[in-house]
């Protein structure tokens, strides 16, 4: 009897090694660390790559990274505004941050003080999800709960519900 249990937990172990679809193909393996986010609009490829925020864009068969800033804490969630000009960010204890991408440029720009954080909110629990529609910004903040900011002006998010 165990020897049939145990030749049943091996079948179902390995029945989805062997069920894969032959149409899938690994392009690439990531090797730079811990990747939580990822977000693609407009033809680039947003990836927090921990604390780092990296831009790519596929040339052909390859992806060339194009930028990269540094954020205050991990990236935990990336929001690509529709036009692709702001980014928001979920950086767990560190709230919202606002960068600012020139697609047209394909890089992230600096604000007037020479900083690529152009906004950002504080919120009190931990922003791990994050979505912006129509001005308004959800954060997913933890034990706080959902957080709703208007971002109509990026580079001074406040609170609204």
């Amino acid at each position: 009897m165990r020897r049939i249990g145990f030749l049943l937990i091996v079948m179902m172990w390995a029945l989805p090694l062997f069920g894969q679809d032959q149409n899938v193909n690994v392009l690439g393996r990531w090797a730079d660390g811990r990747c939580e986010a990822v977000f693609r609009r407009g033809g680039f490829t947003f990836v927090g790559n921990g604390s780092f925020l990296d831009v790519y864009q596929r040339r052909n068969t390859v992806y060339q990274r194009l930028d990269q800033i540094l954020l205050p804490a991990s990236v935990k969630d990336v929001w690509v505004k529709g036009d692709t000009t702001h980014v928001f960010v979920a950086c767990g204890d560190s709230g919202l941050n606002v960068a600012y991408f020139d697609y047209r440029d394909r890089r992230f720009k600096a604000n007037a003080q020479g900083k690529y954080i152009i906004g950002r909110y504080q919120t009190t629990g931990y922003a791990s999800a994050i979505m912006e529609q129509d001005g308004y910004t959800y954060v997913a903040d933890g034990p706080a709960g959902l957080t709703v900011l208007n971002t109509d002006y990026p580079s001074n998010p406040y609170r609204v519900g």
